[in-house]
């Protein structure tokens, strides 16, 4: 399962070519998306002024990444959302709780048994959740 980061990587102007490499790798039915995901890239458009950058953002997002990751988007259900509340307890408990955001992430790759692909490994760490950095 892809976190944020590395979908957004791979819209970046000169994304990273280690980066692309580790996508195309991968086959692509075995890429997965959080609906977390797909929020957090629409959020990131939004915030951007009215103008070609964000049109053409939220147009990727609708064309490019729904399109691409249809029936692979995995939405955030009670499975994922129970997993979710013994993460932020176990977490809360050692005193390195995780945000909100992150932690839906790490519920929903937990529930599908999925790897989470992502720079942002400490982040994740405190889940317990298998981790693999495209970036290396």
């Amino acid at each position: 399962m892809l976190d944020t980061n590395v979908v957004s990587e791979t819209m970046r102007k000169r994304p990273s070519p280690v980066v692309l490499g580790w996508v195309a790798a991968q086959a692509g039915e075995s890429l997965f998306l959080s609906a977390i995901t797909v929020g957090e890239l629409r959020r990131g458009a939004l915030l951007l002024a009215e103008g070609k950058k964000r049109r053409a953002l939220l147009h990727w997002i609708e064309t490019g990444i729904k399109a691409d990751f249809s029936g692979r988007i995995l939405p955030v259900d009670t499975v994922v959302m129970e997993r979710w509340a013994q993460l932020q307890v176990a977490t809360g408990r050692t005193g390195k709780r995780m945000p909100v955001m992150d932690s839906l992430i790490a519920a929903t790759a937990l529930s599908h048994n999925l790897t989470l692909a992502t720079r942002n490994m400490a982040d994740f760490k405190a889940a317990r959740v298998a981790l693999v950095d495209p970036w290396q």
